[in-house]
Formats: structure tokens, C-alpha cells, sequence
């Protein structure tokens, strides 16, 4: 998703793109990693190697016949602009983005639900992060989980679990790191 391009344009350059979901938590942030540029060159070797390597006459990515078309849930009418700024990038890639809009009480219910294929929203953490409820595959494929993108992975789910368990702080600071990477 072209951010930079909203940030530029519909936001005028008064906000940043944060790289990761815990930027700005001191030590327990890993500060190497980097959010994906948006760069076409990358999106076309990826999809051509996962074998969307067709496009329909309307520019979207095709495989055994099936349109490269993602639904993307929202409870934020009022982001729409930059929502369509993202659209229209991702038309560029061959991504068709269908937006599904909801007011926010039932997007957010429809998430929690794991009723969704991608989601616009936005999410607040705490000044220690907590990744048991968001990452840990004891919360993925079941409804009313924090766990909204069904990650289940027995390496994250071994550093939340050392994470959750220490007390040493440095070596939290550290597994936060860590499960960031992994994440």
C-alpha cells in the first residue's frame, strides 16, 4: 500500500508512517526494521513468482481465472480520501481493493468476528507491549480475539510465551525485539 503517497498528498506531509505496531516503546522497539516501500518492480517479481502473472483487461492480476481482488473493511468514513489514494496505487500493482464500509461500532465487531480479509483501522498499545492477545495462536481463528490477522506461528508463540514470563527487563526489552522481527 502506497502510504507514503496519502501522507504526501491528502495529509500534506503532517504524518508519519510508523514502522511497526509497537514505534515509539523505548528499548522494546526494534528500531532496524523498516515498513515495506511501496515499489511496483517488488510487487510484480512477488506476484509473478505466487503465480498471478496475467492481468485482465483492466489491469488486475489474474490467476486460473481468479481476480487478484481483496476486501478491505472499514469503520472510518472519514479516511475515505485516503483510503481512495490507496486504491488507486493498488490498481497500479494489479491489486484490486474493495472497499466494505461500516459504521465503526460494527467494523470493529466484524474484525473482532474474523469477518474480514484486510482492515483499515487503527489500533492503540500500551507503553509495555502486550503480544499474547494480538499474535499468539492460542487467540487466532476463533472470533472475539484481539488476534485479528489469525497469526499462528509456534516460534512467535514461544517468544510471547519467554516474554510473558520474564521479569528480567532487559531480556523483555529484548524478546520484544525479537517477536517484532518475527512478526
Amino acid at each position: 500500500m502506497n502510504i507514503e503517497k496519502v501522507n504526501k498528498t491528502i495529509l500534506r506531509g503532517d504524518y508519519e508512517r510508523l514502522h511497526t505496531s509497537y514505534t515509539g516503546n523505548g528499548k522494546f522497539t526494534n528500531t532496524k526494521l523498516r515498513a515495506r516501500e511501496f515499489d511496483l518492480k517488488k510487487v510484480d517479481k512477488y506476484m509473478k513468482l505466487a503465480g498471478w502473472d496475467k492481468r485482465g483487461p483492466d489491469g488486475i492480476r489474474l490467476k486460473k481465472g481468479q481476480r487478484m481482488s481483496i476486501e478491505l473493511l472499514t469503520g472510518y468514513s472519514h479516511h475515505r480520501d485516503r483510503i481512495t489514494v490507496v486504491k488507486e496505487e493498488a490498481k497500479k500493482a494489479g491489486i484490486e481493493l474493495v472497499l466494505k464500509e461500516m459504521d465503526g461500532a460494527t467494523a470493529f465487531k466484524s474484525t473482532l468476528e474474523k469477518q474480514h480479509t484486510a482492515v483499515w483501522q487503527g489500533w492503540s498499545t500500551s507503553i509495555i507491549p502486550g503480544f499474547w492477545q494480538g499474535y499468539h495462536s492460542d487467540n487466532a481463528h476463533k472470533p472475539q480475539t484481539n488476534n485479528i490477522s489469525n497469526t499462528d506461528n509456534k516460534k512467535i508463540d514461544s517468544l510471547i510465551m519467554k516474554y510473558r514470563n520474564t521479569f528480567n527487563w532487559n531480556t523483555k526489552q529484548s524478546l520484544s525485539r525479537d517477536i517484532l522481527r518475527a512478526i
